[in-house]
């Protein structure tokens, strides 16, 4: 599948890693994890390029139904060389109430049946880029596709533009924003 993960049937905790790697200083301004039915729990760390990890949201009870954009009270200084990291794990048992059918392989797809892992990243370049209003717009800032493309292409490593329950603080004294 495009995703890039087939979630085995009958695997209660089946996990999968993404990764963006920073190229330039960018401000993490708000995420949203997102994963259908079989979403168990989700995770987004920042490893900064001195190796020290930082966990920025941890969902140890994702739910499908409740699906929230979690927003910092201050931008996160993401340096570059630094790797935004998303795990996801699922529960693909007949003790999950919500399975449609534990008996099958999942894999990426749309439809709520079948699985998503989505890491929405709002974020903003560190450097000012003294764009003037009413200016025409440096083609530089709009990327050659848009990124939902770019996910259908391959592994979605994240949809730039991250949703869960209970957010537990971060590593650092950073919480999210209720």
């Amino acid at each position: 599948g495009g995703g890039g993960f087939l979630i085995p049937a009958g695997d209660p905790n089946y996990s999968y890693t993404a990764v963006w790697p920073v190229d330039q200083d960018t401000y993490l301004l708000a995420s949203a994890p997102h994963a259908h039915l079989r979403g168990k729990a989700s995770k987004l760390e920042l490893e900064y390029p001195d190796g020290m990890v930082e966990t920025l949201i941890y969902l140890p009870r994702y739910d499908f139904a409740w699906q929230h954009n979690y927003q910092w009270e201050k931008p996160i200084l993401m340096p570059a060389g630094s790797t935004l990291r998303l795990t996801f794990w699922w529960d693909n048992s007949a003790d999950n109430p919500f399975n449609p059918d534990p008996a099958d392989d999942v894999e990426y797809g749309l439809a709520t049946t079948d699985e998503m892992m989505t890491g929405r990243v709002f974020y903003s370049k560190a450097a000012p880029i003294h764009h003037v209003v009413g200016d025409p717009v440096p083609a530089e800032l709009f990327p050659s596709e848009p990124a939902w493309v770019r996910a259908e292409h391959g592994v979605p490593k994240f949809l730039e533009t991250l949703d869960g329950i209970e957010a537990v603080p971060g590593a650092g004294g950073r919480t999210v924003a209720e």
